[in-house]
């Protein structure tokens, strides 16, 4: 799923910066930019996808939307080249003054201005999912399974009853601790 996402979502600035380049290596370069993005979010992906902070409901939905509206941006080749070339300008400068040269010649100068521009692009998602997010939440969007669940799915499920209602968790300190104080970590 991931290298699907970042590859729709890096087609304007693959396609600005083949343009602009005149090395034979901005092609290769830039795809093994966009690889280490998609490797990168499903990596995190993975290591996130059991704990509560990927059972967020509305942290889940702002990502979708995000990623919805990232992708359609892409795609919609006018405004998502408008939004892509600032970023894309803004790491070739800085790949320029890192690396000491005035054109991006070589293979990991292309690769570091691909990392440079998808970091500036990730800002700017972020900064756009914020908003969104705070939405969902306005919108009642639940903030967690426990907000989910509510009182009648505990009352008729004791397993699912929120171990951090009524500051339970401050009394004992141990999150993986049930009020009767027996140990639910696995050790």
């Amino acid at each position: 799923m991931w290298c699907f996402v970042c590859t729709i979502t890096a087609i304007p600035s693959l396609f600005f910066g083949a343009a602009v380049s005149e090395t034979p290596f901005a092609i290769p370069a830039m795809s093994v930019g966009i690889l280490i993005f998609a490797i990168g979010y499903t990596a995190i992906d993975v290591l996130y996808l059991r704990t509560r902070v990927r059972q967020n409901p509305a942290l889940r939905k702002t990502l979708w939307i995000g990623y919805i509206i990232r992708m359609a941006v892409s795609a919609g080749a006018p405004l998502g080249a408008m939004i892509d070339i600032w970023p894309g300008m803004l790491a070739v400068v800085l790949t320029s003054l890192i690396f000491g040269e005035d054109q991006i010649s070589s293979f990991v100068q292309v690769l570091f201005a691909t990392l440079v521009q998808g970091v500036l692009m990730n800002a700017i998602l972020l900064a756009v999912m914020l908003p969104i997010y705070a939405v969902c939440r306005m919108a009642g969007i639940p903030n967690s399974h426990f907000d989910a669940i509510g009182e009648t799915a505990s009352a008729n499920r004791p397993e699912t009853a929120n171990p951090f209602k009524d500051g339970d968790i401050s009394k004992t300190g141990n999150p993986f601790a049930t009020t009767d104080g027996v140990n639910l970590q696995s050790d």
